[in-house]
């Protein structure tokens, strides 16, 4: 299980229930919260065997704007492993 955060452009009540049938079908999502009090709308999601595309196509599909929320730890370590060190 893991647990992924986006930022969102989902601002009331209204549209986290327009949003609710959309995350509800996919079966690999075991929770998920949104903060519409938040400045930057955070949605967390706790996913089970999916990853973060399938819920950001899911916001896409539903009519709303996402950008997952990457931790700095996880951003340095993608840019060190992924040089190339031998040129």
């Amino acid at each position: 299980m893991k647990t992924i955060n986006f930022r969102t452009n989902i601002r009331n009540k209204e549209e986290v229930t327009k949003l609710k049938p959309y995350l509800d079908n996919i079966n690999e999502i075991i929770d998920w919260n949104i903060n519409t009090e938040e400045a930057g709308k955070v949605l967390t999601v706790k996913l089970d065997g999916a990853d973060s595309k399938v819920v950001a196509q899911t916001l896409f599909n539903a009519g709303f704007r996402s950008e997952e929320i990457i931790p700095a730890w996880k951003r340095v370590l993608k840019k060190t492993f992924t040089r190339d060190c031998c040129s």
